[in-house]
């Protein structure tokens, strides 16, 4: 289980592919650890995921590493939470928070 910041205010550091919000993310907490956030294209759906994967990353890799490794990895996610916890400032692209949830694996 990992010591994740719920109901906080997370600063979004870079993002990539943007439709509606930010789907694939590092951003980082007050105490200064980075987080990847993917919330990846659903091709069955043919939308994006109600999903969202959430990792505690590195904090020398750069963000060009991250997201290849994001797209690139087969690993379980640390916690999964539904795209219904997830909450974006009014710009989308400057805070992200999770909403805490008895939901998936994610407490």
């Amino acid at each position: 289980m990992i010591n994740f910041p719920f109901d906080q205010w997370l600063r979004i550091d870079i993002y990539r592919d943007f439709y509606d919000n930010p789907h694939l993310i590092v951003a980082s907490d007050c105490d200064g650890r980075r987080w990847l956030l993917d919330n990846p294209f659903d091709d069955e759906r043919d939308d994006y995921s109600e999903l969202m994967s959430v990792n505690p990353v590195d904090d020398k890799a750069s963000h060009g590493e991250l997201f290849a490794n994001a797209i690139s990895s087969k690993q379980a996610p640390a916690m999964v939470v539904r795209m219904s916890q997830v909450i974006f400032d009014s710009s989308k692209r400057k805070l992200v928070m999770i909403a805490q949830s008895n939901g998936l694996n994610g407490q």
